[in-house]
């Protein structure tokens, strides 16, 4: 695995689009935000012609929430959906971070997430959506290394695709992620991974 390209900020069109199946969200008040902040793909020279994606997700905490469900999904044609799945679970319910004033917000406390990859540490910070602050945590994932398939040149990547979460803002879940040259251009994979070195 030598290679990987950053894709932050790259479309998040296609929301409506994206074939996978929906499901009308909670009507609990949200206290709580998933943004899909990043998607990295890692290209494995090593492995003939496979690929690796790593989607990067920003969880805003605003309340006390025992443990919600976290899934993400990968849409890629050749393959059709891959997806993950994973409960996030708060080792404690008494954060007192997301009762700070927005002044204050260094002073709170976030207690750790647990997640079948670990523990996650969480951040008072400013949640932007309310108007107290909130626990911010850093969730790095993977998907199992796809074969890269000539022509078939994007990837949707999206988190609570099927509107499960009641969140705070629901248009920051998915991004599109352009793999390299277009379907009718007859490139070497060797060629592809030339662009991003």
């Amino acid at each position: 695995m030598n290679r990987s390209r950053d894709w932050k900020g790259l479309v998040l069109t296609g929301l409506a689009v994206c074939l996978l199946p929906t499901a009308a969200a909670a009507d609990d008040d949200p206290l709580l935000d998933l943004e899909l902040s990043n998607v990295q793909v890692e290209v494995f020279e090593d492995r003939s012609e496979t690929f690796q994606i790593l989607p990067v997700i920003t969880l805003r905490n605003a309340g006390d929430l025992a443990s919600h469900d976290l899934h993400v999904a990968l849409y890629y044609v050749p393959v059709g959906v891959r997806a993950l799945f994973d409960t996030v679970e708060y080792v404690q319910v008494n954060h007192d971070c997301w009762q700070q004033p927005v002044s204050e917000c260094g002073g709170g406390r976030c207690e750790d997430i647990l997640l079948s990859l670990g523990r996650a540490q969480g951040f008072c910070d400013h949640c932007g959506f309310l108007s107290d602050c909130g626990c911010l945590y850093i969730l790095e994932l993977a998907f199992e290394p796809l074969p890269y398939t000539l022509g078939y040149n994007s990837v949707l990547v999206s988190v609570d695709p099927y509107n499960l979460v009641p969140e705070a803002d629901e248009t920051n879940n998915t991004m599109i992620i352009d793999l390299g040259p277009i379907a009718n251009d007859f490139v070497t994979w060797s060629g592809i991974k030339s662009m991003y070195r």
